[in-house]
């Protein structure tokens, strides 16, 4: 039989942006969306019709297609691969599109997480 391995710590997996997992919230009218902050707001990305299918909306589009390596300040930042532009509904309500950073601030945050993981897996060296 095989056997399962346990690890003795869990190992983080980073996640820009948790609309970016797959999932989606409903609301009561059917309304779905990406984020919880945009719940209830024009910002939806479908609806369920009433034929009970899902009618995708152009937003989900919008929403999916933010690329930060098309971003000048984020194509450049050493911190992109942990936070992938940042949180696109706070870069929407902030400049009016999804294609913008956001940085606030995540940059002292992901420093942080570095310093710690380092710490970590290198303690001789600190």
């Amino acid at each position: 039989g095989s056997e399962m391995c346990i690890r003795d710590r869990p190992i983080p997996v980073y996640l820009p942006c948790v609309a970016f997992s797959n999932n989606f919230i409903f609301d009561p009218q059917g309304n779905i969306y990406t984020c919880i902050t945009s719940l209830g707001g024009d910002r939806r990305i479908g609806y369920l019709n009433e034929q009970g299918d899902i009618t995708w909306e152009y937003e989900l589009y919008e929403f999916m297609g933010r690329n930060p390596l098309k971003i000048s300040e984020c194509r450049t930042c050493q911190y992109l691969p942990l936070c992938g532009g940042g949180c696109p509904q706070t870069a929407f309500l902030t400049n009016g599109t999804y294609q913008s950073a956001v940085c606030g601030g995540s940059k002292k945050v992901h420093f942080g997480t570095i310093n710690i993981y380092l710490r970590r897996r290198f303690p001789e060296r600190f």
